[in-house]
């Protein structure tokens, strides 16, 4: 339970919400794919701690499939 609430920090929820308005402008702009989106963000997250970059593509995989 500890580690959970560990995650609850100002920065996740920050990039979570970036990544969610991204997901957003994805999702809908026609020929863009959230596979896409995806796979270019790991790229771009490649050197960033592993909670930021997960959050980062959740928010826009999730939000962007929605």
């Amino acid at each position: 339970m500890a580690e959970i609430l560990s995650l609850l920090t100002p920065k996740f929820i920050f990039l979570v919400f970036l990544g969610s308005v991204a997901g957003l402008f994805v999702g809908s702009i026609p020929g863009l794919s959230v596979s896409m989106a995806t796979a270019l963000l790991v790229s771009i997250t490649y050197t960033w701690e592993t909670t930021d970059a997960l959050a980062a593509i959740m928010g826009v995989y999730v939000v962007g499939v929605f």
